[in-house]
């Protein structure tokens, strides 16, 4: 669970969040 918020932190740049983009 904190990997998620630390992507959401975090600038889209990041591939997990391209991943959680869909959210």
């Amino acid at each position: 669970m904190i990997n998620q918020v630390s992507v959401y932190r975090q600038p889209p740049v990041l591939s997990g969040c391209r991943q959680r983009k869909t959210i």
